[in-house]
């Protein structure tokens, strides 16, 4: 299925529901101050009204995030849920999102005729036209005018199909941004994770390594002492100088989580997030790695929906060039207090109007008078006397406006390659990222297995000499070099394993998949 068709099946459904860094120094994305309290709206933050007319602002019940605060024991998990859920740049985008679909949602509603009603009322003086007889008149008389009116696009090169479709777009590239924006943060978390791990596993290391001097020193003469003593006052600087990079990987991780200084928290280790590299696979061919990439990469995504958008917006420039046919239609009604009725006729006599003659006689001729009353008719049957009504077609033709459409079309041309450009920059930066880092990893692998090979070899030594007793300076000599290459061997292999480790993240992030240990 298409992009675009994708996007329909997204709309039509939502529209139903309505109805019924990268290795050591991973890319950081800005973090900021956590949402408590925030007064951005989002999903669950919904401005409402009551039944009283009340403006009623309901704030987001966010309980997953408030349970996760009082926590001290942390999984990966958790630290990057939490750490999205109070991430202001993915809440900033989410609402941008929702901005969309109200525009959206705006844009559809003008699909459909519009209506609108005019009620004036007033009073003339001096000379003025009566509304109802559309005559001179100087007396004063008071008015009403109500008046509706509708228009309908019926065709305008589908503007409003395209207004749609990239509206759309527009959504969905919120959509993509969003994800982006929490596999960074995601990747962040997870690196962060890692290096405590790491951190944690060195100190062991060098706190095996006292654990073994103290077990010579104790089974060694007093002469012999002296050396150990002073190897295991290096060991212990070792020792300390480990768990400060523990505890600063600690405060790290807790700063990108923007938790509060005085909160108390630590990380959760199970012994097969530690022992990960057992499950291991073999990993796939470039072409697959680099494909599923192009494929299901947010950044992509996001820069492919823009390019849709920006084709429509070119569509839509093209088709305000053209003419737009448009029906109107008003039905209206007046009131006027010159309009009068007669309520009652007096008779008053007869008055002589001349004299008519009839074979040399004249008789007079006369005329009944009567004298009348007069009432205004009432608003209502004026209104319903009054009313009239209109249709009309109208045409819009663009002819001369300062060649502005043309421009417009000329910059939307240029916006369309622009875009382009920067998917195809985005492609090609993508598929070398996954090539560099997918090489990477499977150099790491080889070096991660000779790093083991050495450290169990020098791990066997260091078991046989661990078995005899120092004593002699020599003895002590060949003891502290190797205990000094098996620590090394151990640091080889912990490195190696955890820039593999940071490799394998790095290519689950370019290929937008879930990152876990």
């Amino acid at each position: 299925m298409s992009k675009k068709g994708k996007i329909d099946s997204f709309f039509k459904t939502k529209s139903k529901q309505k109805k019924s860094e990268i290795i050591s120094t991973p890319k950081v994305v800005e973090q900021k101050t956590i949402i408590k309290n925030h007064p951005i709206k989002t999903e669950s933050t919904i401005s409402k009204k009551s039944e009283t007319g009340e403006q009623v602002v309901v704030q987001p019940s966010n309980r997953n995030s408030l349970d996760l605060s009082r926590k001290e024991i942390w999984t990966l998990s958790e630290c990057i849920q939490y750490a999205k859920d109070n991430h202001l740049q993915i809440a900033e985008v989410e609402l941008n999102k929702r901005f969309e679909e109200l525009l959206l949602e705006e844009n559809r509603n003008m699909q459909y005729p519009d209506l609108n009603g005019d009620l004036f009322a007033g009073k003339s003086f001096g000379r003025n036209i009566d509304p109802v007889t559309n005559a001179f008149t100087t007396k004063k008389f008071n008015y009403s005018l109500l008046d509706f009116n509708s228009k309908t696009l019926l065709f305008g090169w589908f503007q409003k199909k395209y207004e749609n479709d990239q509206m759309k777009f527009n959504i969905a590239a919120s959509s993509a941004q969003k994800e982006q924006l929490e596999n960074d943060v995601a990747l962040n978390i997870t690196v962060g994770f890692i290096r405590v791990i790491q951190a944690r596993e060195m100190s062991k290391i060098f706190q095996n390594k006292i654990q073994a001097t103290l077990a010579q020193l104790n089974s060694v003469s007093y002469q012999m002492k002296k050396y150990l003593n002073a190897t295991l006052a290096n060991d212990s600087l070792q020792y300390v100088e480990s768990k400060h990079k523990e505890h600063i990987s600690l405060l790290e991780l807790k700063s990108l989580m923007n938790l509060t200084s005085n909160q108390k928290f630590d990380i959760q280790t199970n012994q097969s997030e530690i022992e990960w590299f057992k499950n291991v696979q073999q990993i796939s061919d470039i072409q697959s790695y680099t494909q599923e990439a192009l494929n299901k990469n947010s950044l992509v995504q996001y820069n492919e929906y823009k390019l849709m958008s920006s084709q429509k917006i070119l569509d839509i420039a093209k088709a305000k060039q053209y003419p737009t046919l448009s029906l109107y239609g008003n039905l209206g009604t007046v009131y006027s207090s010159t309009v009068r009725k007669i309520t009652s006729q007096n008779y008053e006599g007869e008055s002589p109007i001349g004299y008519v003659n009839i074979n040399g006689t004249s008789y007079p001729l006369t005329q009944s008078e009567y004298s009348y009353s007069y009432q205004t008719q009432s608003l209502l049957n004026q209104f319903s006397n009054h009313i009239r009504a209109g249709v009309a077609l109208g045409l819009n033709i663009p002819l001369l406006n300062g060649y502005q459409e043309r421009s417009n079309m000329q910059k939307a041309k240029i916006n369309l390659v622009h875009d382009q450009m920067i998917l195809d920059r985005q492609k090609q930066k993508l598929s070398q990222d996954v090539l560099l880092t997918y090489e990477s990893v499977k150099s790491l692998q080889k070096e991660y297995l000779a790093s083991q090979n050495a450290k169990r070899k020098n791990e066997t030594i260091i078991n046989e000499i661990h078995q005899n007793t120092i004593s002699s300076p020599i003895e002590y000599l060949e003891w502290n070099q190797m205990a000094d290459h098996f620590i090394k061997a151990r640091l080889v292999e912990n490195e190696k394993k955890y820039q593999l480790l940071f490799k394998l993240k790095t290519l689950d992030y370019l290929l937008s998949n879930p990152l876990n240990l």
